[in-house]
């Protein structure tokens, strides 16, 4: 899950793959309200059955299956209570940087970085600087797939990459 990785960079990240992977990309309908605490929700295991927007005092909140879902760590504990030892997370860069190997049982893991979000948040006026973070997260992301499938996991499992991400 990338922080705004937007559409366009999508496509030039799907090109950079399909350079020495077979790659496709599809489209993907958004959950409305296309808010962060939706968008990401809907990314959960079991999210087309159980997603619900609440109300929440004056504003609404996320639940999934009846659990409020509104930080990182709730939606990371909600697919853990869901895949147990078939699940596992860790940063980009983490990933990339250990020599760990991954169990046998993990199935779905889960890479989350918010390096481009935090830069444009914090730095919105350094476009050399953020173009240069823009092609090392890109590359970053191509280093974890060939990684991945190094790791044995399916290439047709697919990635997502989400403009939404907190």
């Amino acid at each position: 899950m990338v922080d705004a990785l937007r559409y366009e960079l999508g496509i030039t990240l799907h090109r950079q793959l399909a350079e020495t992977e077979q790659a496709d990309i599809r489209a993907a309908c958004a959950v409305l309200p296309t808010v962060t605490p939706v968008g990401m929700t809907s990314l959960l295991p079991g999210a087309s059955a159980g997603l619900r927007i609440v109300k929440d005092g004056d504003g609404f909140g996320v639940t999934l299956d009846g659990t409020k879902i509104a930080t990182v760590a709730n939606r990371m504990q909600a697919i853990r209570a869901r895949l147990g030892d078939r699940f596992a997370e860790a940063q980009l860069d983490t990933f990339i940087r250990s020599k760990d190997k991954l169990s046998d049982a993990v199935e779905l893991l889960v890479l989350r970085t918010l390096d481009i979000d935090s830069h444009l948040e914090n730095n919105p006026s350094e476009t050399l600087s953020t173009l240069n973070l823009i092609h090392q997260s890109l590359k970053a992301i191509r280093v974890a797939v060939h990684k991945l499938k190094q790791a044995g996991f399916s290439t047709t499992a697919g990635l997502a990459l989400a403009e939404v991400a907190t």
